[in-house]
């Protein structure tokens, strides 16, 4: 199934949801100092929960079952024999496997730079007038990580190493940049046909149709 024509509600989703989630405390005058960031202040743990940690771990949990069925159907499928050899599906089943085996590190890295801070709001809510250093410092450490701990799991696959190659990499600067292929309208008028000759063999050649350039053409004209 194609899911490009979902993506006006992807964007949807993902920007609306989480910038009316945002407005929700503006409306209550619920923002202020919240240890080390200015966020939903101490007088309405509630909230902080409610509109981010219960939510986000939700989430966690929902990808973690994703990505585990993902993994047992790409598992189950490579296994599952039908008919004859193919080199080529049995290859395509290697390759199916090997680019999900992966997948299973994303919650986790999600989870790991999660805990810390729900930990440290937990205690906040429990005690919100004395902070605990080690919290805080672990969750200023590892809240920000998202980004990087999602890099070191995409780094994970040799073939993102293979494509990040001297040689692969000045390939693509030189198609990114010195690429001069043009894609031009086909002009007909410019064209002329002539139809397969007697006593050619009808089984030499799949085209029958020879195509030639008009003596009046101009080289500019035929893309020369």
């Amino acid at each position: 199934m194609r899911t490009e024509r979902f993506e006006i509600a992807y964007h949807i989703t993902a920007w609306g949801v989480p910038f009316c989630l945002s407005c929700l405390p503006l409306f209550g005058d619920y923002y202020g100092p919240a240890g080390a960031w200015c966020w939903i202040s101490n007088e309405h743990m509630a909230w902080r929960f409610g509109i981010w940690y219960i939510p986000l771990f939700i989430l966690i949990f929902l990808m973690m079952l994703c990505y585990s069925r993902i993994i047992y159907m790409a598992k189950k499928r490579a296994s599952t024999w039908s008919g004859t050899y193919n080199p080529n599906r049995e290859g395509s089943k290697i390759l199916l496997v090997e680019e999900v085996k992966h997948l299973k590190w994303y919650p986790c890295v999600y989870l790991a730079v999660s805990l810390f801070p729900l930990l440290n709001r937990i205690y906040n809510a429990f005690s919100p007038d004395n902070s605990n250093f080690t919290l805080m410092l672990l969750h200023v450490i590892t809240a920000p990580l998202h980004g990087l701990a999602n890099a070191f799991v995409f780094s994970l696959d040799n073939e993102t190493w293979n494509q990040l190659s001297p040689t692969a990499l000045q390939l693509a600067i030189q198609a990114r940049f010195c690429d001069t292929t043009t894609i031009k309208e086909y002009d007909s008028k410019h064209v002329r046909y002539t139809a397969q000759l007697e006593g050619e063999d009808s089984d030499s050649c799949e085209d029958t149709t020879v195509l030639f350039y008009s003596p009046n053409m101009t080289l500019k004209e035929r893309g020369l």
